[in-house]
């Protein structure tokens, strides 16, 4: 067949080098680049060229076993990387890190603090009653949002704004706000399955050696010739016989089948003709762009060196309140680095940093209730007018989550892998 895949994330990366392999494919990238969220960029430092990751950096093998799978195959480095927590303030008038005791009480008044040792206290109230909710058939909270959940259970404020928010806030790119309504069960379940709800057994991270442009240009040694960079997309025309792709430029190109690997918003956007269904379905997905610059400006990290962390929640005591997430992620902890030098990638920074090296803006998901149970539904899309979907909205918003999508259209394609796919759905 002659198949278009429109984006080149890691859930159109992924269906092209599949498709490829059996039919006469065409990519449209809007970027200059192939990756989406892999994106890597070269600063020179007094050391040399250095290789940062600035989307999708690290990953488990727990928990992302067909990207284990996928980087096994195509022979990819990988080292061990530290993941480590820390909250921050007010610039330092509250924070701590949760890597050991030294850096739990980092801030050493807080051992004389009532209302840490309540927050510790919720912790671990939160890690036992999550586990003990999931444990049962039928959750008793599977109607609750977060914020339902966390009144009803009488959690403190300290716990909630000084740890679950920031926490939660942290791995979804979202406010803290946003948070609040997320379906208690989602968030619990995605706790458990990533050892959060257990201070013991967490998952050991990997990060890929070089920078993930290694992965993609592995992947892209065969579909090179196929790649239609900086040409955006702009209508999707869907008629009896096959599909016609716009581009920006003006071109039209007819084709058998189209595989939308965007973001759900933008296929809607795409569509000429949507469906019921598609128009339902895909306008559930809210969107949130956040600014990421990557800089070595110390002020965008914890006030005490020692409670440095791979992810620093910062923000101040009203931000902590409203529609604002700032994260900085240290760099040279996170890949590793040798350098002497610090690297800081921080997503929506609180204050404008010194020293700004590159940015860049990254579109992330809102799981809401709402877009949570049009998940349920999404496979009532797939192959309907010649149109496939994939991307990580599909599942929790993760890389895993994106390359499932992915490898699920290329199955349904007729299509597998060299791997044993290891998911419901897709069977080798």
């Amino acid at each position: 067949m002659k198949i278009a895949i429109i984006g080149t994330g890691i859930s159109g990366l992924c269906a092209a080098w599949l498709l490829d392999t059996q039919h006469d494919i065409t990519v449209y990238e809007q970027n200059a680049y192939v990756g989406g969220h892999s994106q890597t960029v070269s600063i020179e430092t007094t050391d040399g060229k250095l290789d940062i990751d600035t989307g999708f950096i690290l990953y488990n093998e727990a928990h992302y076993p067909n990207l284990t799978a996928l980087f096994k195959y195509l022979e990819i480095e990988t080292i061990p990387t530290a993941m480590s927590f820390s909250m921050s303030i007010d610039r330092g008038t509250i924070e701590y890190a949760g890597s050991d005791l030294n850096t739990l009480f980092g801030q050493r008044r807080n051992l004389f603090n009532p209302d840490f040792y309540r927050l510790l206290w919720d912790i671990l109230r939160f890690n036992r009653e999550g586990k003990a909710l999931l444990s049962k058939q039928v959750a008793p909270i599977a109607s609750l949002t977060l914020a339902d959940f966390l009144q009803q259970g009488g959690y403190s404020q300290t716990f909630c704004l000084h740890y679950l928010l920031p926490m939660s806030a942290t791995i979804w790119s979202c406010p803290a706000n946003k948070i609040l309504s997320f379906p208690a069960l989602t968030l619990l379940r995605f706790f458990h399955n990533h050892g959060l709800l257990t201070l013991n057994d967490r998952p050991l991270w990997h990060t890929v050696q070089g920078g993930t442009h290694c992965y993609i240009q592995r992947m892209l040694s065969s579909i090179q010739h196929k790649l239609r960079l900086s040409t955006p997309a702009v209508a999707v025309s869907r008629y009896e016989t096959g599909c016609d792709i716009l581009d920006a430029r003006g071109e039209k190109n007819t084709f058998d089948t189209v595989v939308i690997a965007t973001h759900a918003d933008q296929a809607l956007s795409l569509l000429t003709d949507p469906s019921d269904t598609e128009q339902h379905l895909l306008s559930r997905f809210k969107y949130r762009e956040n600014r990421a610059v990557l800089h070595q400006d110390t002020e965008l990290m914890p006030l005490r060196p020692r409670i440095w962390s791979t992810w620093n929640y910062l923000a101040t005591t009203e931000q902590a309140k409203i529609d604002s997430v700032s994260v900085s992620y240290w760099i040279n902890r996170l890949q590793p680095l040798s350098q002497a030098e610090n690297f800081f990638l921080s997503f929506n920074p609180h204050q404008e940093p010194k020293n700004i090296l590159r940015e860049f803006y990254y579109q992330h998901p809102i799981f809401d209730s709402t877009a949570i149970s049009a998940q349920a539904e999404l496979h009532q899309l797939q192959g309907q007018r010649h149109t496939w979907f994939c991307g990580s909205y599909f599942s929790h918003g993760f890389h895993e989550d994106a390359l499932n999508s992915g490898l699920a259209v290329a199955n349904a394609l007729g299509i597998k892998p060299a791997w044993q796919v290891q998911f419901a759905g897709i069977i080798n």
